[in-house]
């Protein structure tokens, strides 16, 4: 977060404070958010083993650095976990089907938010306007779907952000898809050559044996961490 950004939000915070009724004391407690922070900390910043479907379906150049270089997380990071996770799990109490399916194929790892008559629903959280569907959503339920077996997946997404179309109606908050795939063996292969990919980088560890950021998917670079080592790495590659 920008220093004048949180510098605003501070004098938000202040000014509510001095709006309370003077009849009452309000005080910020940092023993509480420490408590807090501590237990997220323990909780996102676990080094998972192993090679997850989720490692593959962003940047893996990104997991490599994460994994031979990890960071703290933020506190814009650790909020983004708490909502998502908030969603997924309401979600799935308040579905039919079998949540949070733990997987394994050729040593990938896999966690499916929804197994629904043995067809993985991947559910997704976003802030975007835009109501479209990003390519990593479709990668990475077609990934499950390889891992399965099945030639078809369902995609729950969840616009956390309100928009109108270009008639001023309002946008649907929640959208969901049946994907179908045509060439299942095409999808092993990528996944199968991905996870090779990221096992080769940790084994030398070489994050430039990492393929970067997919050409659709370099928005992500904007707020990567890893920005700055990557662009570092790749000058001296």
């Amino acid at each position: 977060m920008s220093g004048s950004k949180a510098g605003g939000l501070l004098e938000l915070a202040e000014i509510a404070i001095e709006k309370a009724p003077t009849d009452i004391e309000v005080t910020a407690d940092a023993s509480l958010k420490t408590d807090l922070m501590a237990n997220l900390k323990a909780e996102f910043e676990k080094e998972r083993e192993g090679i997850h479907v989720s490692d593959l379906v962003y940047c893996i150049r990104k997991a490599a650095f994460r994994k031979l270089q990890p960071k703290p997380l933020t506190e814009v990071q650790f909020s983004y976990f708490l909502a998502g996770r908030g969603h997924h799990e309401t979600i799935q109490f308040i579905s039919n089907a079998e949540p949070e399916k733990e997987i394994e194929w050729n040593g990938i790892k896999g966690s499916i938010d929804l197994l629904a008559d043995s067809v993985p629903v991947e559910i997704k959280t976003t802030r975007s306007f835009k109501r479209d569907i990003p390519p990593h959503y479709i990668r990475q339920l077609s990934y499950y779907c390889a891992m399965l077996e099945k030639t078809e997946g369902r995609l729950l997404i969840l616009y956390l952000t309100p928009n109108v179309n270009h008639r001023n109606e309002p946008e649907e908050m929640l959208k969901a898809y049946t994907v179908k795939i045509h060439d299942l063996e095409k999808i092993k292969k990528e996944l199968l050559e991905s996870a090779h990919q990221l096992q080769a980088a940790l084994d030398e560890k070489n994050v430039n044996l990492a393929p970067a950021v997919r050409e659709e998917d370099a928005w992500q670079c904007k707020s990567c961490e890893y920005a700055e080592e990557c662009r570092s790495k790749e000058a001296s590659h």
